[in-house]
Order: C-alpha cells, then sequence, then structure tokens
C-alpha cells in the first residue's frame, strides 16, 4: 500500500520551535507552521523527554492486563504497563523493568513488536512495543510503583476475551489496544 499516493505536500514548520512548557518529562511547542496552499498558523507538539516504552505480558495462552487509575481522565484503565527508557538502557531491558516495577511480575523472553502512536497529531515520539513472555508460567514479587502510578488489579484474558472487552468499550487505552493488535498477528504468525 502506498501511504503518499495522492497526499499534497505536508506541513512545515516556520522557524524554531517556541517552547512554551518545560518539564522534567518532556517539552511543549508550539510550531509555527504553512499548510499546503500557503496558510500560516501554529500547532501545539508534546516531545517526551526519552522513549515510551510498552510490554505485552503473555502467558502462552493469555494477556495480562493491571487496572491503573489515570488522572487525566479521572478513571481507572484497564492498560498493558509502560513507562519511560532510563538513559542508555535498550528497549527489552525498558520493558522488563516497568513491568517489575509496576506490578512485581518477570518475564524471561522479550521480543520487540514495531512501533505506535499515543497521539499522533499531539505527540512527537513513538512508543516502542514488546512482547514479554513468561516461559515457565508468572512469577509476581511486591511491585513498587511510582508516587504518582495507582496499579490495582490484574487479569489474564485469551485474546477472544479481549477482543470482547474492547467492543464493550470496557478496554479504552488506545496504545493497549494498538499493541495487543501487534501482538496477536506477532503470535499469529502474520
Amino acid at each position: 500500500m502506498d501511504a503518499e499516493s495522492g497526499l499534497g505536500p505536508p506541513l512545515s514548520r516556520i522557524g524554531a520551535p517556541k517552547v512554551v512548557y518545560t518539564h522534567r518529562l518532556g517539552v511543549l511547542t508550539n510550531d509555527r507552521i504553512a499548510g499546503p496552499g500557503g496558510d500560516v498558523g501554529t500547532y501545539l507538539r508534546w516531545e517526551w523527554a526519552s522513549s515510551g516504552v510498552l510490554i505485552v505480558p503473555f502467558d502462552g495462552e493469555r494477556f495480562h492486563f493491571w487496572r491503573m487509575y489515570r488522572y487525566p481522565i479521572a478513571e481507572h484503565s484497564w492498560e498493558f504497563p509502560r513507562g519511560a527508557a532510563e538513559p542508555g538502557e535498550s528497549v527489552e531491558r525498558t520493558a522488563a523493568r516497568e513491568l517489575a516495577e509496576e506490578t512485581g511480575y518477570t518475564v524471561q523472553r522479550c521480543v520487540r513488536l514495531g512501533q505506535v502512536f499515543a497521539d499522533s497529531g499531539l505527540v512527537s515520539n513513538p512508543t516502542e512495543v514488546v512482547l514479554g513472555r513468561f516461559v515457565d508460567g508468572p512469577r509476581a514479587r511486591a511491585g513498587t510503583p511510582g508516587a504518582f502510578e495507582v496499579v490495582g488489579n490484574a487479569v489474564a484474558l485469551k485474546a477472544e476475551q479481549v477482543e470482547a472487552e474492547i467492543s464493550a468499550g470496557r478496554f479504552k487505552c488506545a496504545l493497549t489496544i494498538a499493541s495487543f493488535v501487534l501482538a496477536r498477528k506477532h503470535l499469529e504468525g502474520r
């Protein structure tokens, strides 16, 4: 499939990005841009300070999800664990560390599946997706979530059950849903 077919010229940035907010986790810029027809405007863009990684925990039969409280939406959300890389840390190591920190679970093998964007209209960084395989079944110890992370109970579901939860509107996290699709296709050998 030719993704470029029939598309006009892209938006182009005019000058340097204007930083409107800086935080230890990233930078928000308001870029001055020119549209394909010459119109000039601005575009907000968030760039994380480090790479994002999401791990899809899988025990050979079921996918493991955790109930996380998400402040921006003011509700709990069923999700795969995710987080940010430490300087010099590999994607696979980040995935395994985040899983252990948030849930106490450890995996024996990690496989990179690809990248997804949390919100391609705002966030410039992709999130790396990793399949975490429990070779001898899941093993848990006490997790140590960060100060502002609220990690609740876990659920392990077969692929068909996950699809039913998505269809029923109970699983809403776009990163989790997209990562589930990547993992399922990988496991099916497609």
